[in-house]
């Protein structure tokens, strides 16, 4: 199987996601820190990759509401899976 690596526009998208998800905390939330680690190849504890696993479906969520009309709909598709291959653990 190959490698994943996150991009730094697929980052951007990412860190859209997680904003949404905790509003309260935008720019300052455990989901964009668990994705600074993912982009940067650390490896994750067993909690940490859970917890990945939840934004991950979390953000499959968020697509719905963001709708296939949206013109950026492709690229957070595409962040997400890159984000899902790209998890160590």
């Amino acid at each position: 199987m190959g490698h994943f690596q996150l991009n730094e526009k697929s980052i951007a998208r990412l860190h859209e996601l997680a904003d949404l998800q905790h509003p309260h905390l935008k720019g300052d939330n455990h989901t964009r820190t668990l994705i600074d680690k993912v982009y940067n190849g650390e490896k994750l504890t067993n909690q940490e990759a859970f917890d990945c696993g939840k934004y991950y479906q979390r953000m499959l969520h968020q697509l719905k509401e963001i709708g296939e009309d949206n013109k950026h709909y492709e690229e957070y598709l595409h962040a997400i899976l890159e984000f899902k291959w790209s998890i160590k653990n």
